[in-house]
């Protein structure tokens, strides 16, 4: 089998020499350059629709973490109140329960002159 080229089989072809100054040569770029495509009003309504949306959602999303910031700060002042004020009754708790205990309240009645009489204490229960 004899392997033929499709390329060698073309013939060549001649290359276009441009024969002219150097100012032709540039006038010839600027008009290639001149066939750019143009946006329509359209379009360019359409791009400005869409850059503005996305300005405002932008916009939107920045506010909306600011807002989530300052939401979390509240919320860590809150909870830090709530432990001090939890931790002041835990202490006034304990306060009571030491001031009302039995061994004292027995030390202050024999300071004063009181005995304790079983027969005389009634339990009530609900």
């Amino acid at each position: 089998m004899a392997q033929n080229s499709t390329a060698r089989q073309m013939p060549a072809v001649p290359t276009r020499e441009y024969k002219g100054s150097p100012r032709q040569q540039t006038v010839h770029k600027t008009q290639a350059d001149a066939q750019r495509v143009v946006f329509s009003n359209m379009e360019k309504s359409f791009f400005c629709f869409i850059g503005a949306v996305s300005l405002v959602l932008m916009i939107m999303l920045v506010s909306s973490q600011v807002e989530l910031s300052n939401s979390s700060q509240f919320l860590q002042n809150i909870n830090s109140e709530i432990t001090a004020i939890q931790t002041k009754s835990s202490d006034l708790t304990q306060e009571v329960n030491e001031l009302a205990s039995n061994d004292r309240l027995n030390g202050i009645a024999k300071k004063n002159g009181l005995d304790l009489s079983e027969s005389r204490i009634r339990n009530v229960t609900k």
